[in-house]
């Protein structure tokens, strides 16, 4: 789901994972001029944030686009961070008196390789919880020829829970070094 600011208020497009917005479509099929993305504040009045916007129930116009129904179910999210929703794709238009359109153009390059960022959080030396955990998850997948991978031990991430300074320098270089 996608918030967009017009001159009539907010609305919200669904679209499927493997397609793109047409913002002229868009635009004509909700009788606009302008439209731009939702900002923070936007998301905010509405009790939601980037990346964690619901499937249904926004107090607002839904469009979706028709490619959508082209799969039995649709995921999406719930509004909030641990839990996504699955439906059948005819009952997301339904549910939300959504106006279906064509507004979205099959991405071209969905196909191509994927990209994956990762983190480490340098709370020490690894072990065989980490191994599982992302290492052993994150070698798999740069081994892949459909991925590029970029990886990194995130220090600011790392300082959300209790720490000792000098302990933290020393974690992150060794995380660095035994992911190395």
């Amino acid at each position: 789901t996608m918030i967009f600011r017009t001159e009539m208020g907010l609305i919200a497009a669904q679209r499927r994972a493997d397609t793109k917005v047409n913002f002229k479509k868009l635009k004509e099929l909700i009788g606009v001029s302008e439209l731009a993305l939702a900002g923070e504040e936007d998301l905010a009045q509405l009790g939601a944030e980037y990346g964690v916007v619901p499937l249904v129930g926004l107090p607002m116009p839904y469009f979706v686009d028709n490619k959508v129904l082209e799969r039995k179910n649709i995921y999406g999210g719930s509004g909030e961070k641990l839990f996504a929703l699955t439906l059948p794709s005819k009952e997301l238009a339904r549910v939300n008196n959504a106006t279906v359109g064509d507004f979205a153009e099959v991405d071209k390059t969905a196909g191509q390789k994927r990209r994956v960022y990762g983190g480490m959080r340098p709370t020490g030396f690894l072990h065989i919880g980490n191994y599982l955990g992302s290492a052993k998850g994150m070698i798999e997948l740069q081994n892949r020829s459909d991925f590029e991978c970029f990886y990194q031990v995130v220090l600011y991430h790392g300082i959300t829970t209790p720490y000792h300074p000098e302990t933290y320098k020393k974690n992150i270089k060794s995380v660095f070094l035994d992911y190395l």
